[in-house]
């Protein structure tokens, strides 16, 4: 996967996580004009079971930042190796080099 793809799925994450807390949001405003207290029961469970949602979707979300801030540096490492290696291969070469100058 690349970074692109991993900041669409950020931003659908951002969005459901968006939906979700709406959804919450409004429950929680019809709780404060609940009627009867077996109506604003019934609004918290549902508000509950929206939380339960939004937090595995806010791990998520939370995990792929930690991935988009890790992959430059560990780009960055890959290549700096690429490039010890190559070092280490040519050194080998040039002393061969040097010894049939002899």
């Amino acid at each position: 996967e690349t970074i692109e793809d991993l900041l669409k799925f950020q931003n659908g994450l951002q969005e459901q996580i968006s939906e979700l807390e709406q959804e919450r949001y409004k429950l929680r405003l019809k709780i404060r004009r609940a009627k009867t207290p077996e109506i604003a029961e019934d609004l918290k469970a549902q508000a509950r079971e929206i939380s339960k949602k939004i937090q595995p979707l806010r791990k998520q979300f939370k995990s792929t930042l930690r991935i988009a801030e890790r992959s430059p540096k560990i780009k960055e490492i890959l290549e700096h190796e690429e490039r010890m290696e190559r070092e280490c291969l040519a050194v080998p070469q040039r002393k061969r080099n040097e010894r049939t100058r002899y």
